[in-house]
């Protein structure tokens, strides 16, 4: 009997869900080359790719091999696991052992775990509501068409359904084109009748450029430049608006409100006394350089004879000469108040007085915010009148557009 440890000791388990069918040929392997070229577009289960489209191609790529006693079922079960990657291929390693034997059951389950209803919804509403691009040809148009049915094999929509839905997407002069083409009205044939006759007239239109329908057509492009010639103009008037209020605001003065001038230039601030004494003369009786009183001070002589400490003389200083204009500054007194020289009081009366009078400078004033508020209700009206022609543009261009 076996310990513990060894019963529950790891072992080994190889199991596949897929179930390889025998093979014949002694002498068959899959080459090296050939995984690579299988790996080249491996299937992650995204919800942008495309299983169906994952199908097509690998079929491309395995059908190329041909070997006798092997079928392609053993070919195709063989490479499919190379051909995916991600959750694919969690989703195929963790599905019951031996559960696919043949390539229909791995393929049928494939599209049912990695291609949901709600998928398969949309699919079949972009088919239902397909529409034709502005400027796409007959040809680019139907190409789109027939890929949209590729990636949804399973819509369901009845075949004389898509000719009508293709119908009914394009544009007027191409459905004239399809009822002269069918000899009167393309839903007068058979569906098959009416798919190759769509399929001959797109393969004609090949090597055509844009929708010719799109580019005669000026009514759409007439409404959108006109348009924004309207924007155009509505701007500059805004501009224009804009500086013509900053100008006002900037040429105002705050003090005396007169236009023309700003508050730092205005003539009725006070103005203040300056006094230039820069350059005069200094009487000062204590000079920094030489004292004439000092001359005899025995302090300051070199000889002394006696060799005694004189005692300190207090000497008074002399009067100095005083200039003839010289009129001394009376005490400071704490009561004393400044008072204007004469000559710029008489100056500065004559220089108020000269003055309009406030009431005219306001009248002045109230008559330019007359004239301004006139100005604003004019380029206001206009600035409506513009907006109303642009919406109603705006509305004429989706009228015309729907």
């Amino acid at each position: 009997m076996s310990s513990i440890r060894e019963d529950s000791a790891p072992k080994p388990v190889v199991s596949s869900s897929i179930v390889k069918p025998a093979i014949g040929a002694n002498n068959f392997e899959l080459k090296t080359s050939l995984i690579q070229f299988i790996q080249t577009e491996q299937f992650g289960g995204s919800p942008l790719e495309n299983p169906n489209k994952h199908l097509n191609s690998f079929l491309d790529k395995s059908d190329t091999i041909k070997v006798n006693g092997v079928t392609e079922d053993a070919i195709r079960l063989r490479l499919f696991p190379y051909s995916l990657r991600g959750n694919a291929k969690e989703w195929l390693r963790n599905c019951a052992a031996d559960s696919f034997d043949t390539w229909e059951k791995l393929s049928n389950a494939f599209l049912q775990k990695l291609f949901p209803p709600e998928k398969t919804a949309k699919l079949r509403n972009d088919i239902t509501g397909f529409v034709q691009y502005e400027d796409e040809s007959l040809y680019k148009a139907w190409e789109r068409f027939k890929e949209l049915q590729r990636q949804c094999p399973h819509h369901g929509i009845p075949s004389y359904l898509l000719v009508v839905t293709f119908y009914n997407a394009v544009k007027p002069e191409l459905q004239m084109s399809l009822n002269a083409a069918s000899g009167g009205r393309l839903d007068s044939m058979t569906w098959s009748q009416a798919k190759d006759l769509i399929e001959n007239m797109a393969a004609s239109t090949y090597h055509w450029g844009p929708s010719r329908s799109v580019r005669g057509s000026k009514t759409g492009n007439g409404s959108v430049h006109m348009m924004q010639t309207q924007i155009d103009e509505l701007t500059q008037q805004i501009s224009q608006l804009k500086a013509s209020s900053s100008s006002f605001s900037a040429q105002v003065c705050n003090l005396c409100g007169v236009q023309g001038h700003d508050s730092g230039d205005c003539v009725s601030m006070p103005m203040s006394e300056q006094v230039n004494a820069l350059g005069a003369r200094t009487f000062d009786p204590y000079s920094n350089t030489y004292n004439p009183g000092w001359a005899h001070n025995p302090r300051l002589s070199y000889a002394n004879n006696n060799n005694t400490q004189q005692p300190p003389i207090q000497t008074q200083p002399k009067p100095f000469n005083q200039p003839p204009c010289f009129q001394p500054r009376p005490p400071y007194q704490q009561q004393q108040q400044y008072q204007p020289r004469p000559q710029f009081h008489q100056q500065n009366q004559q220089y108020h007085q000269s003055q309009p009078p406030t009431t005219q400078q306001k009248s002045g004033l109230e008559l330019m915010m007359e004239q301004f508020v006139q100005v604003q209700g004019k380029k206001n009206d206009e600035l409506t009148q513009s907006v109303t022609n642009i919406s109603n543009s705006v509305t004429g261009v989706a009228s015309s557009v729907s």
